[in-house]
């Protein structure tokens, strides 16, 4: 895998019932910055998406 552009730079991902969209989001992402999921209480599997994909998970 190649070197993250930035170990500086976190992406924070704040979501609320985004099962169905989180891993297109996510994807985005993957390689380039670390990535912090900021989960609002959903009410979905957004959460247990999110940690499948090997995520950095923060619960609020």
């Amino acid at each position: 895998m190649p070197p993250l552009l930035s170990d500086r730079l976190t992406v924070c991902l704040f979501a609320w019932n985004e099962e169905q969209r989180i891993l297109r989001s996510l994807e985005n992402f993957r390689g380039l910055f670390r990535v912090l999921v900021v989960d609002n209480c959903s009410t979905d599997r957004t959460a247990e998406v999110a940690r499948g994909a090997s995520y950095e998970l923060t619960v609020i």
